[in-house]
């Protein structure tokens, strides 16, 4: 079907004058220049919903890459789980960034003043006839920017809608946990395999768990270190065993696991790091060989009592 174009008409002396009149109490040349611009368009009947090709172009691409800041900020927000905060002032930044540079560029009446402004020997109702008249419903435009938002949230949703680990080789002929995430309905318990890609999994990447909604994690046998913030605020975790072989547990491993009422330690553990369980106010005991080596601050403002 054809689209039906906008017909415009050019103001008579008598309108312009209503329009001047009307407008005397405006502070400068530029706020009559939008007065104008707003009673053509008005006696005319085209609203604001209406735009012109470039106007349409600025709203997909605009839309386009606000899809992908989503979609970058979903990623950081699971992978990188710790950083709640600053996942969320990126979304709303961006939001706003978004709404300004929309409102801005695909504005009708600020497209009027630019060409108004960008021709300055041109006749005003001659500009906004032979401009307006190549004007078009913004409808379709809206419905692609609505689409390409419902696919943005709807591709992360699908991604996370499912627990992921990423595994890398290490130097010491095996794997190392790089990342892991849970699916978007929180799983009350992980377990990492102790080999993977026939290989074992011997590493932790420092904070794979910070933050995560767990209650309990198993973990590999061949692990012989709890890296520094592996569950860092994990405040849901209630109880771990590490596996026999554990010689380190790191710096603020597992501080601010508010929730964490039993650790089954080996009797392989020789270092216990800085504020290690700091904050694990449920914790009441943990029995640690007595040739441990631990930290001044490993518990503090916990309840925990050593069984050296």
């Amino acid at each position: 079907m054809r689209k039906k174009q906008v017909i415009t008409e050019p103001l008579d002396d008598r309108q312009k004058a209503e329009i001047f009149a009307a407008e005397k109490g405006a502070l400068s040349p530029q706020a009559y220049l939008e007065a104008y611009i707003l009673r053509f368009m008005a006696h005319n009947k085209i609203p604001e919903t209406y735009e012109m090709p470039r106007m349409r172009r600025v709203r997909l691409i605009g839309t386009a890459l606000f899809c992908l800041v989503l979609l970058a900020v979903i990623a950081h927000l699971f992978f990188y789980h710790v950083y709640y905060y600053a996942d969320l002032a990126a979304a709303l930044i961006a939001l706003a960034v978004y709404a300004a540079v929309m409102r801005r560029a695909c504005s009708m009446q600020r497209y009027l003043s630019r060409e108004i402004r960008r021709r300055p020997d041109a006749d005003i109702d001659v500009l906004l006839f032979d401009t307006l008249s190549g004007a078009k419903k913004r409808r379709m435009t809206s419905a692609l920017c609505v689409i390409m938002l419902v696919c943005a949230f709807a591709a992360g949703a699908a991604f996370f809608s499912v627990p992921h680990a990423i595994y890398l080789p290490n130097d010491a002929g095996g794997y190392t946990l790089a990342f892991y995430s849970t699916s978007l309905f929180s799983e009350e318990s992980v377990a990492v395999p102790d080999v993977y890609g026939g290989l074992p999994v011997n590493e932790l990447r420092s904070g794979v768990f910070a933050g995560l909604p767990i209650n309990a994690v198993q973990l590999p046998a061949g692990l012989t270190a709890i890296p520094d913030r592996a569950f860092y605020d994990c405040d849901r975790l209630r109880e771990i065993d590490l596996p026999q072989g554990t010689v380190n547990i790191g710096n603020e491993a597992f501080s601010g696991c508010e929730s964490l009422t039993r650790v089954g330690a080996p009797g392989s553990v020789r270092f216990v790091g800085g504020k290690a369980f700091a904050g694990c106010v449920s914790l009441a005991k943990i029995e640690l060989p007595a040739e441990a080596n631990v930290n001044a601050s490993a518990f503090q403002n916990s309840a925990v009592q050593t069984g050296q």
